[in-house]
């Protein structure tokens, strides 16, 4: 079982290098978090290796069994432990989630938008406040409502809090919550919402895309400089700098 998001994605690419090498590999899904040392301690001893984390929840699990195992290779996604046999990957998320929230700054009828995440964990503060500020960037009156699932595995609960959030007044709602956000997906549906991908990318205008394309050399340039906020679990609002930016 996988989710939409990275899951899939690492899941479809150990399948496709399967595929082309031949390597034999073993893929496991737990989401209980007491139960992966265990299984991490059975692969290693079954002779994997290297051995793949994807996602912040593995953390304590690759920490304990890496230091026991040496030898043994280790990639985390997500996180970083400073450990010599672990390769860490993380990404900017601020900075994509930055991106999505000026397009849905720029989309937005009601002037509210929404955010749901999975847990409030570092790579979801960066989402959740990345997000945040590409709105405001976008438009200074649009107000933000966020909601924490506590959960990456429960749709329902990411179905419940979206249809709060759409009776509200939101018109979209960017979620960063695993298989909880399957729910926010078919709540989004069933209210006659817009989820983007090819189906609706024409509703997309020149105006949007052209926002987007600013702001991301602006980022790549090093002269906007979206906010971590899992270093100081602070989202700031964006200065008046970038303001004048944005009028350019």
């Amino acid at each position: 079982m996988t989710d939409i998001g990275f899951n899939r994605q690492a899941s479809e690419g150990i399948n496709r290098f399967h595929h082309e090498t031949g390597a034999h590999f073993v893929e496991i899904f737990e989401s209980d978090s007491d139960r992966r040392s265990r299984l991490l301690r059975m692969m290693v001893n079954d002779g994997v290796n290297p051995v793949i984390g994807v996602g912040y929840g593995n953390l304590s699990a690759i920490r304990e069994v890496a230091a026991e195992f040496p030898q043994t290779r280790f990639i985390l996604i997500d996180a970083v432990i400073d450990l010599p046999n672990v390769q860490s990957v993380i990404f900017k998320e601020h900075e994509g989630a930055f991106l999505a929230g000026i397009l849905a700054g720029l989309s937005s009828q009601s002037k509210q938008v929404g955010f749901i995440g999975g847990r409030d964990i570092p790579p979801i503060q960066r989402f959740r406040c990345g997000y945040s500020q590409g709105v405001r960037f976008a438009s200074s009156d649009i107000h933000v409502i966020e909601d924490m699932a506590d959960s990456f595995f429960e749709p329902e609960i990411g179905r419940s809090l979206s249809k709060k959030q759409f009776i509200q007044g939101v018109d979209i709602i960017f979620a960063a919550a695993g298989t909880t956000g399957e729910g926010v997906l078919k709540e989004a549906a069933t209210h006659q919402k817009l989820a983007m991908d090819s189906n609706n990318a024409p509703l997309i205008s020149e105006r949007m895309k052209n926002g987007i394309r600013f702001a991301r050399q602006l980022i790549i340039d090093g002269k906007l400089v979206v906010h971590d906020a899992s270093v100081d679990q602070r989202c700031p609002a964006p200065t008046d700098s970038i303001a004048i930016l944005k009028d350019r």
